[in-house]
C-alpha cells in the first residue's frame, strides 16, 4: 500500500492528461485552470487531514486530476500566446521553476517531517491556492469564449466522452500493472497480465471510437496515421523516452549515491539537481539555436547523441566509482536530455490547425507522467532481477525479501558491503535498457520531416480590445497568425 502514496498521484495525472484539451476548448482555459487549481487544492487537503493510507492515497488520487490540468493548461495557455518560433523560450520557464521546485522540495519536505508535521507536506499549498487564485484573476488576460447554449447532447459530443472514457482507462489501467509488477505481484501474475491486456483493448476501443464513431473525436486518427503529419507520433514517442531517462535518473541515482557512496537520502535527492540544471540550461541554449539558425533536426540528433554517450559511461561504474565521475556523468546526460524536453512539444505543434493544437498539446505533456512510470518500472525490473539472481545465494530460502527495497535485503542476511557492490553493478546494466531507448529515438528523428515554424512577431494577447479589424479577438489573433512570415527550419 505504501507504494500508492505517490504512484496514486502519477496514476490520476497520466490518465487525465489527455483529455484537458478538449475540456478547454469547452468550458475556456480560465474555468478550467481556476477548477484544476482547487481540484488539487482540495486533493493535498484530503492527504494532508489523512487518518489512514486509504484517505492518503484518495487524497493523492484526487490532487493528480488537478495536477494533470495545471501542467497541460500551462503549456496550452503560453501556446495560445505566442507564435511557435518563440515559443520555446517561454516553455523554457516551465523548466526553470521545475528545477527551483525540485531543489527546494526535498529540504522543505524533510523540515516539515522533522520539525513539524509530515501533514504540512501537504497542507502548505492551501494557503497558497488563494494567492494563485485571487493573482490568476488579476493578470491572466485570455480571449474569451464565444457565448452559446448548448445542450447537454451536444456538450456529450464535443467532449468525446466515449473517447475520455477509453484513453483514460486504457492509461489508468497501464499505470496500476506498471506499479503493481515487480513490486507487490511478479510480472508474470495473472492480475498484472490481466491489467495490460485490459490496457491494450481499451487503447484499441479508443482508437475505434475516434475513427468510426466519435463526431468531433478526441483525438482524430489522421493525425497518426499522416505521412506528412509524422512529426507528432515521432515527438510523442520520442518525449515519452526523454522523460523515461529523466523519471529513471532522478529516481535511482539518489538509491546509487545512498546505497553504494553511502551519502545521506537528503544529500543523495540535492545530488540530482547539478543533472537537472543541465538540463535547463542546455534546453535554454538549443531552444536559442533553433529559433536564430533554423535549424531542429541536427541540434535534436546531436543531443540524443550527448545522452548516449552519457548513458554509456553510466554503465561503466561500479563500487569503487568517486562522487566526482558519477556527478560529471550526471551532468553529460543532463546537457543531452535536457535539449528536446520543450523543443519537442514545438515541433509536434507545428502546422496543427488551431482546433487539434490544444489536444495535441494536453497529449505531448501526458508524455512527462507516462515515461516517467514506464521509466521506473522497467529501469527497476533490470535492478530488482539483477539483484535477486546475484544474491539470492546469500539469502535463506526461509525468507523472501523485496528485492526492490534495499532494507529488506539488509535485514535478511545480505551485508552492506556485499548490497552496495551489487546494486553498484546491477545499477549500471539498468542503463543499457536507457541506451536502447535512446537509440530508437535516434531512429525516430532520423524521419522527421522538415519543420516550418511561425514567424517572430509577438503574439501576445491584448485583454478587452475588440482589435484592428473589428473582429473579436479570437478572430483578431487568428487572421494575425496567418499573416505572419513562415520560415522553414530543418
Amino acid at each position: 500500500m505504501f507504494q500508492w502514496i505517490t504512484s496514486s498521484y502519477l496514476l490520476t495525472a497520466t490518465a487525465f492528461s489527455p483529455v484537458i484539451g478538449r475540456l478547454a476548448a469547452v468550458t475556456g482555459q480560465k474555468v478550467l485552470l481556476f477548477a484544476e487549481l482547487w481540484i488539487f487544492i482540495i486533493g493535498n487537503v484530503i492527504a494532508g487531514s489523512a487518518h489512514n493510507l486509504t484517505q492518503l492515497v484518495g487524497g493523492q488520487l484526487v490532487s493528480g486530476v488537478g495536477g494533470a490540468g495545471l501542467l497541460a493548461l500551462s503549456v496550452i495557455i503560453i501556446t495560445e500566446l505566442t507564435d511557435e518560433r518563440e515559443r520555446s523560450t517561454y516553455l523554457n520557464l516551465v523548466n526553470a521553476i521545475f528545477i527551483i521546485a525540485d531543489a527546494i522540495g526535498p529540504v522543505l519536505g524533510s523540515t516539515f517531517a522533522l520539525k513539524a508535521s509530515w501533514r504540512w507536506i501537504y497542507l502548505f499549498n492551501a494557503p497558497c491556492g488563494a494567492f494563485i487564485t485571487v493573482f490568476l484573476y488579476l493578470s491572466l488576460h485570455l480571449p474569451p469564449v464565444p457565448a452559446r447554449r448548448l445542450s447537454l447532447k451536444k456538450i456529450a459530443e464535443d467532449l468525446d466522452i466515449p473517447g475520455m472514457f477509453s484513453i483514460t482507462s486504457s492509461l489508468a489501467l497501464l499505470i496500476i500493472a506498471l506499479n503493481l509488477g515487480g513490486q507487490a505481484k511478479p510480472w508474470s501474475s495473472t492480475i498484472v497480465i490481466g491489467l495490460l491486456a485490459g490496457s491494450a483493448a481499451s487503447l484499441i476501443l479508443f482508437v475505434v471510437i475516434e475513427k468510426l464513431w466519435a463526431e468531433k473525436p478526441l483525438a482524430p486518427m489522421q493525425l497518426f496515421t499522416s505521412w506528412e503529419g509524422r512529426n507528432l507520433p515521432c515527438m510523442l514517442i520520442v518525449r515519452t523516452l526523454l522523460f523515461f531517462h529523466l523519471f529513471a535518473m532522478t529516481f535511482y541515482l539518489p538509491l546509487f549515491l545512498h546505497i553504494v557512496l553511502n551519502m545521506s537520502l537528503l544529500v543523495s535527492s540535492l545530488l540530482v539537481i547539478p543533472f537537472l540544471s543541465t538540463a535547463s540550461i542546455s534546453s535554454a541554449i538549443f531552444s536559442a539555436l533553433s529559433s536564430r539558425t533554423g535549424i531542429v533536426r541536427p541540434f535534436l540528433l546531436g543531443s540524443l547523441l550527448i545522452l548516449l554517450v552519457g548513458l554509456a559511461l553510466f554503465t561503466t561504474l561500479d563500487s569503487t566509482s568517486s562522487l566526482a565521475l558519477v556527478m560529471g556523468y550526471s551532468v553529460v546526460c543532463g546537457f543531452g536530455f535536457g535539449a528536446g524536453t520543450q523543443i519537442t512539444i514545438v515541433v509536434a505543434q507545428e502546422g496543427q490547425d488551431e482546433v487539434n493544437l490544444p489536444t495535441v498539446t494536453a497529449l505531448m505533456t501526458t508524455t512527462t507522467t507516462l515515461g516517467g512510470v514506464i521509466g521506473v518500472a522497467l529501469v527497476g525490473a533490470v535492478i530488482s532481477n539483477t539483484l535477486k539472481n546475484r544474491l539470492g545465494e546469500y539469502i535463506s530460502q526461509t525468507v523472501k525479501p523485496n528485492y526492490a527495497d534495499p532494507a529488506s535485503l539488509t535485514s535478511s542476511g545480505v551485508s552492506e558491503s556485499r548490497l552496495s557492490t551489487e546494486y553498484a553493478l546491477a545499477f549500471s546494466r539498468s542503463f543499457l535498457v536507457l541506451i536502447g531507448a535512446v537509440c530508437l529515438q535516434i531512429l525516430l528523428c532520423l524521419f522527421l520531416r522538415t519543420v516550418k515554424f511561425e514567424g517572430t512577431a509577438q503574439k501576445i494577447i491584448e485583454p478587452k480590445v475588440e482589435g484592428d479589424l473589428g473582429m473579436n479577438p479570437a478572430m483578431d489573433i487568428s487572421l494575425a497568425h496567418q499573416m505572419e512570415p513562415k520560415s522553414e527550419l530543418q
